[in-house]
C-alpha cells in the first residue's frame, strides 16, 4: 500500500474518533480497494465484502468472473482499534494490508464453474490478531 494513502487514512480516522467503528471499517475498505485488482468489484452484505473480478482470459466467455472473497472483519476489531494510539493504528493497517496481499498472492481466482451455476468462493477473516492487536501492547 502506498504510505501516503496510509498516513490519510489513519489520520481521517484519529481526527472522527466520534464514529471510530464505522470509520475503522471505512479505512479497511480504502485498504482492500487499494489491495486488489483496478477492475475489482467490490460489494457489501451482512457485515461482509464480497470481491470479485472479471478475469479476461477466457474467449468463450468474456465477461466471467473471479471466485468471489468474502472478506469479514471481525467486529471486536472495528472495536477495539479506535482505542489504541496512532502509531499502533499505523501497524494495524499495515499488517490487515500485508494480510491481504498475502492472502491475493496465493488466491487462484480462475474456476471451471459452468456458466449459470454459483461461483466458488474463499472466506478471509480479518482478526484482531491478524491486524496485530493485543501483540506487542506496549507499542
Amino acid at each position: 500500500m502506498i504510505f501516503g494513502l496510509k498516513v490519510m487514512l489513519v489520520n481521517r480516522f484519529k481526527s472522527t474518533q466520534g464514529e471510530s467503528a464505522v470509520n475503522a471499517q471505512e479505512i479497511i475498505f480504502e485498504i482492500v480497494k487499494s489491495v486488489f485488482p483496478s477492475n475489482a468489484e467490490i460489494k457489501e452484505r451482512n457485515n461482509s465484502l464480497l470481491i470479485d473480478w472479471t478475469l479476461n482470459n477466457d474467449p468463450g466467455r468474456p465477461n466471467q468472473r473471479s471466485k468471489t472473497i468474502i472478506l469479514e472483519i471481525s467486529q471486536e476489531l472495528l472495536e477495539d482499534l479506535p482505542n489504541e494510539s496512532q502509531a499502533k493504528q499505523e501497524q494495524c493497517f499495515g499488517q490487515i494490508s500485508t494480510f491481504l496481499q498475502q492472502e491475493l498472492a496465493n488466491f487462484e481466482p480462475n474456476h471451471n464453474t459452468l456458466y449459470g451455476q454459483e461461483t466458488p468462493s474463499e472466506r478471509w477473516v480479518i482478526t484482531t490478531q491478524i491486524a496485530g492487536l493485543g501483540i506487542n501492547a506496549d507499542t
